[in-house]
């Protein structure tokens, strides 16, 4: 038959296995027909299977070396999110006990906070009242410096002063400025009054303000202390997936250390068949490898996302075949 050709292409183990047990198929096909020697063609035969199968070994090196990159950055991952439950377990604690401590002030806070707004309320509906009578106490004051100054007028004008018949007199007027001094003391008073109350609001204002920022602050710390269980129930699930994933990851390493542990041993074989020129030896160690290739079973095509499988196998039955005429 004609010569297999050797084809060393970049694949996954289980399609080079394949191809390695077709060059072994027609090096045993030579075998059984010229038993003499090391000729060529089985020369050329037992090269590519080497070739093939060194592939298969390296491809699988590569992927058992991905699988502990994998897991080293599983345990990796896992330490972070250790540290970060630790982290948050403490932050919690340290909030726990804040809050302990700073429930009673709370309270306190929270029954200041309702009596200085009634209180602010009150002063307010005070200062309104102030307000309304500081307006009526202008009006009158306004009234009567406005009468006085036109009583000045007319009396010291003489033809008015003879048309209405009023007098030099002199007790309005005194009577009229001493009204106009009255209701602009009281204004005084009112105004005074006035500023009194609205420092009076300030003060409760900056009351309120200070005790409403107690109670947000303790709010605050018990929405901290939610977001942080929250934190920690995400952190929990996250180490979940974690296991699961390091699982998964654990069990293909060390199918695919067993994998590569008997590739490396299949490609040991083949390549000491080159050295060898006993056929009996030959044949033997042709078994052997049929053996050994039967034993990688169907983890490759499950690890490797291949479907040379059916291939592989037909190939190491073929060669099996022809190896059992011989022994």
């Amino acid at each position: 038959m004609a010569p297999a050709t050797c084809r060393l292409r970049k694949e996954c183990p289980e399609c080079a296995i394949a191809a390695g047990a077709c060059s072994l198929v027609s090096f045993a096909e030579c075998l059984q027909c010229d038993s003499m020697g090391m000729g060529q063609d089985k020369q050329r035969h037992i090269v590519c299977a080497s070739n093939k199968l060194e592939a298969a070994e390296k491809k699988s090196k590569e992927h058992l070396d991905t699988l502990k990159e994998q897991k080293k950055e599983l345990l990796l991952q896992r330490k972070r999110l250790e540290d970060e439950e630790k982290e948050k377990e403490m932050h919690i604690g340290q909030l726990n006990i804040t809050l302990a401590s700073a429930k009673k002030m709370m309270e306190k806070a929270q029954s200041m906070l309702g009596t200085a707004e009634w209180h602010l309320h009150e002063v307010r509906e005070q200062l309104k009242k102030v307000k309304k009578k500081e307006k009526c106490e202008k009006v009158q004051r306004n009234f009567i410096l406005v009468v006085l100054l036109a009583y000045t007028v007319i009396v010291s004008i003489e033809y008015l002063r003879d048309a209405l018949k009023l007098s030099r007199d002199n007790q309005v007027a005194i009577l009229l400025s001493v009204l106009a001094a009255s209701f602009q003391a009281s204004l005084y008073a009112t105004q005074k009054a006035v500023q009194e109350l609205k420092v009076s609001i300030r003060q409760l204002e900056d009351k309120v303000s200070e005790f409403k920022q107690e109670v947000d602050a303790f709010e605050k710390q018990k929405e901290e202390i939610r977001n942080d269980h929250r934190d920690q129930q995400r952190i929990s699930e996250e180490m979940d997936r974690e296991r699961e994933k390091f699982s998964e990851v654990n069990e293909k390493e060390e199918v695919v250390k067993e994998y590569h542990s008997l590739l490396s041993l299949l490609v040991q074989m083949v390549n000491s068949i080159q050295n060898d020129s006993n056929h009996d030896d030959i044949w033997d160690t042709l078994n052997e490898i049929s053996q050994s290739m039967m034993q990688l079973g169907k983890e490759g095509a499950m690890y490797f996302g291949c479907s040379a499988g059916e291939e592989k196998t037909k190939q190491v039955r073929r060669l099996k075949g022809i190896v059992d005429k011989f022994l």
